[in-house]
């Protein structure tokens, strides 16, 4: 008879966690930003704590991951909402404070599909995968930290 050993899932927990929630049917019916917990043991339980709920006018879908900022807080994109509808750059703190940094106006760009990633300068650049000037194509964008976008945010 073959001896077959226990082999510890490696992967990180909440993509564990993720993993679970898919196979158990659980659904997330309204878009959120939430943090999960983790434990050591898969006997213990997972609490997660919904940081942010968006409401449509700050954002909706939040499709990407965040991304890390230097100064502590997380910047992130909504695919959707904002004031045009066209998606948002947002940033938020640990604590869930949201702050919107940018909604898409479609001339700008629209739909990013993405998260933000910070650059050595300390901008965040991003890209969208609909609106700008060539017939809708997407954009690559450029915005600070501090919230204060390039007007449009600088298209590169």
């Amino acid at each position: 008879m073959r001896e077959v050993s226990k082999v510890r899932d490696t992967r990180p927990n909440h993509v564990v966690a993720i993993n679970r929630l898919l196979r158990t049917g659980g659904r997330l019916l309204v878009p959120a930003v939430f943090a999960l917990y983790g434990w050591s043991a898969p006997d213990q339980s997972t609490v997660v704590t919904t940081l942010v709920t968006f409401n449509g006018t700050d954002g909706s879908f939040p499709i990407a991951g965040l991304a890390p900022g230097a100064d502590g807080n997380f910047y992130g994109t909504t695919f959707l909402g904002g004031a045009d509808g066209y998606g948002t750059v947002f940033k938020m703190t640990p604590a869930g404070t949201l702050t919107s940094m940018h909604s898409f106006n479609g001339a700008d760009g629209s739909r990013p599909e993405a998260s933000v990633v910070q650059g050595t300068d300390g901008n965040f650049y991003g890209t969208t995968s609909g609106g700008g000037a060539n017939n809708g194509a997407g954009t690559v964008y450029r915005i600070t930290p501090g919230g204060r976008a390039y007007h449009p945010p600088q298209l590169l």
